[in-house]
């Protein structure tokens, strides 16, 4: 009866382990690029890119980076250890400049809109 206890002890703290937990982080390597779409954390790094892994169009010369995510479950590829994962010396600013990079899209199309709005209404 003790070692069933046991052993089912051992199964569920297994479980509560986080997995992956020193593995280095995607957001932090020099190949990660964030994304594009919204100035929520989340999305910024979910739909990130890896500037090391991609297919390359032979016709137009395009390069299709493929997703961080994709690369880390991949274990032909950087896969969960992150085998390619090179420390990126300025992270954090890279992160904040590339939400800079989205305000000014937001603030772009703001002022574009008003200004069409004032032209609208002061004919």
């Amino acid at each position: 009866m003790r070692v069933i206890s046991f052993f089912l002890s051992w199964i569920l703290s297994q479980s509560e382990k986080i997995k992956h937990i020193n593995a280095p982080s995607c957001k932090n390597c020099v190949y990660f690029r964030p994304s594009l779409i919204g100035l929520r954390d989340d999305s910024i790094y979910t739909f990130g890119k890896c500037h090391k892994f991609g297919e390359k169009d032979v016709v137009s010369d395009k390069i299709r980076y493929t997703f961080a995510d994709m690369c880390r479950t991949d274990e032909f590829k950087c896969g969960f250890r992150g085998k390619y994962f090179v420390q990126e010396k300025y992270a954090p600013i890279r992160a904040v400049i590339y939400k800079m990079i989205i305000l000014s899209y937001y603030v772009i199309a703001i002022v574009i809109l008003g200004c069409y709005g004032y032209i609208i209404t002061h004919k």
